[in-house]
């Protein structure tokens, strides 16, 4: 894309914020208002100063007024995890898996936040949660290694669930240092992370 192309793309998206924040003013109790321009906003993180702080603050009022919508949540996760605040990533997705107990994807995504937030204990009981909802062999396969890995560290750990997850990363080849998105980030070891409309 040429400098002119990014010039106009940005226009359009300051437009675009522009209308939004128009119908907040007028609407300030919806929360999809609130999210839709949280999500603009992390369009532009890493082109416009402050987007990202933006973003999570409209995420947070969205998530204020809609707390039972697992969307909101999970969004939420990956703005904190694009701020590599991992306990406020972790607080957020778990907040969604409650909502959606028996999706795959988010309790799969959650575990591997958990492991990335040196929180094995917890990742191990969301691995246990895990394996029922999976029906495909080699993945339910795939997911016993990498709980038998958590287990491992805990036991390592004597049971510290603050520990350094290297050794997990060795195990499963997945580099746990990354802090992007758990959405787009690779999963360990050929496990392919699923979008979300689809099931492990």
């Amino acid at each position: 894309q040429s400098d002119e192309d990014k010039k106009h793309i940005l226009a359009k998206l300051q437009q675009a914020l522009d209308t939004i924040s128009e119908g907040i003013q007028t609407f300030p109790k919806r929360p999809e208002l609130w999210a839709h321009r949280a999500t603009i906003e992390r369009a532009l993180t890493g082109i416009t100063p402050n987007a990202l702080p933006s973003a999570i603050a409209d995420m947070e009022q969205a998530y204020q007024l809609s707390p039972q919508n697992p969307d909101y949540g999970k969004m939420l996760s990956d703005l904190y995890l694009k701020a590599q605040q991992l306990d406020r990533a972790v607080f957020y997705l778990s907040a969604s898996q409650t909502l959606k107990p028996n999706d795959p994807q988010l309790l799969y995504n959650l575990a591997q936040l958990q492991v990335k937030a040196g929180l094995l204990a917890a990742a191990n009981v969301s691995f246990t949660k895990l394996l029922p909802l999976v029906t495909d062999a080699s993945k339910r396969t795939q997911i016993e290694q990498e709980k038998a890995a958590v287990e491992k560290l805990l036991a390592q750990a004597g049971g510290n669930t603050g520990v350094d997850v290297s050794a997990y990363q060795r195990i499963n080849g997945n580099d746990t240092s990354d802090t992007s998105d758990t959405s787009t980030r690779p999963a360990p070891a050929g496990l392919e992370l699923l979008p979300t409309q689809q099931t492990l």
